[in-house]
């Protein structure tokens, strides 16, 4: 059930409904309930591994309680789901919707046990709300357990105006951005020995901001929909492209997988506790496992390595670039190239892609319109994702430099507040007509 489905659509007023109408005391429930609706309308098989790694979680809470190991159990217990996952996508055996997400989250509870940081859930219908959490389950954030579980009883007091137009930036960046902008990516990216080297770079960059729009705007609406429920979530990302470095980009790219690998892996593993060499190897064995746990294709690995490597060169670096503006393009740059063998996914079709670097040496704008022509981008979808990457960039801007948009907008008009929701409501709605027939998959996290 996506986010951007009518299904999903239905599936939450209602539930938003029941949980405004039903007492306090029983909220949860409902939200056990409609969890378990959720997750296993992606199939029964699915929910049965996440019910064993729900009992499994629960029974390792409560016996680890008061068990104090030593930082090598709590390295291994980051580690070896990241190799179960490299596992199933090496093997292409069946891989449940969310295992990925879920699994950090039990694993990071049961570590947070370990070392006395929480205590365990008592109850397993707790638990098993938090592990299941339906805006968070698919694609993050990577929540804390016992952070969801404290909320259960005592849900605070949503804004309904802030978490609605969250949803709704959400899903224009989503539907405007993301699905546009994936189409003339996967055109490029597929068929990469029939285009030129000029439509691979261009590709590339659109790319990067594909990736932001569409994880962002899952994370705004899993943020939107998890505060009008009640609940409040972690936010995954701060203007990640308006970084002055690759260690500034990981705070705000994915910051709670960032957290989670920082908390369970590079900590356990010594940190920056044992010497400058060893802290940088520690980097670079954190950033691997984080590119083992996207994906089995060599070209994620070489992603992972590539922003370790980025990060140790920063920490060894003696010269610093001055300019602000510069050190933001430099940063993007190197982000966006690793985000090429990201995409590229396999290493031998990342290589192929590099080997057309000086053919077809025609960058005219009308030859570069010719080879994005055959991904069914026409003027009208063209038009969609430049005005919502304009916002995009804008806000980013604005939010960057410390701009409360939230409050600019409150103060507006309540007529001119309302106006701005019918244009963005009806943008989404005709934006999603056109591209309706289309081969557009979910989330891309999604598959990760």
């Amino acid at each position: 059930m996506q986010f951007t489905s009518l299904a999903f659509l239905i599936f939450y007023i209602i539930l938003l409904a029941l949980i405004r109408i039903v007492p306090l005391r029983v909220r949860k429930y409902v939200l056990l309930i409609a969890n378990i609706i959720f997750y296993l309308s992606s199939g029964l098989v699915g929910g049965i591994f996440l019910l064993g790694v729900a009992v499994a979680t629960y029974a390792a809470g409560i016996f680890f309680e008061n068990r104090r190991p030593g930082p090598v159990p709590v390295c291994l217990l980051g580690i070896v789901p990241i190799v179960l996952m490299f596992a199933y996508h090496m093997t292409g055996a069946f891989y449940p919707l969310g295992f990925s997400f879920y699994t950090l989250m039990a694993i990071g509870y049961i570590a947070d046990v370990m070392t006395e940081k929480c205590k365990p859930i008592r109850r397993f219908t707790d638990l098993f709300i938090c592990l299941s959490f339906f805006p968070v389950i698919v694609s993050g954030p990577i929540e804390k357990l016992q952070d969801i579980s404290a909320q259960l009883d005592d849900p605070h007091e949503s804004d309904f105006t802030y978490s609605f137009l969250l949803i709704l930036w959400g899903l224009l960046e989503k539907i405007s951005i993301s699905n546009i902008a994936g189409l003339l990516v996967g055109e490029v990216f597929d068929h990469y020995d029939s285009h030129s080297w000029p439509a691979i770079i261009i590709a590339t960059v659109i790319y990067a901001f594909q990736l932001y729009a569409d994880f962002d705007g899952y994370s705004n609406i899993a943020f939107g929909c998890a505060g009008l429920l009640g609940i409040n979530i972690k936010r995954n990302f701060r203007q990640p492209y308006l970084s002055e470095g690759v260690r500034d980009f990981w705070r705000r790219w994915h910051i709670s997988l960032s957290e989670w690998l920082r908390d369970y892996v590079y900590i356990p593993l010594g940190g920056s506790r044992k010497g400058n060499a060893r802290k940088q190897l520690n980097i670079l064995i954190t950033f691997a496992v984080s590119g083992l746990w996207h994906g089995a294709g060599l070209g994620f690995l070489v992603w992972g390595l590539l922003h370790g490597i980025y990060q140790i060169c920063e920490n060894l670096s003696k010269h610093h670039i001055k300019n602000k503006v510069v050190r933001i393009i430099l940063t993007f740059i190197a982000v966006d190239f690793a985000w090429f063998f990201f995409r590229a996914g396999s290493l031998s079709a990342a290589v192929g892609m590099l080997g057309r670097f000086g053919a077809g040496m025609s960058i005219s704008p009308a030859s570069i319109l010719q080879e994005f022509s055959a991904s069914g981008v026409n003027s009208i979808h063209l038009m969609y994702l430049m005005a919502a990457f304009v916002v995009l960039i804008i806000t980013d801007v604005m939010q960057n430099k410390g701009v409360k948009i939230y409050e600019k907008y409150s103060s507006l008009p309540v007529a001119v507040r309302w106006i701005a929701c019918y244009i963005v409501i009806f943008w989404i709605i005709i934006a999603s007509l056109s591209v309706m027939s289309m081969d557009i998959s979910g989330f891309i996290y999604g598959s990760f």
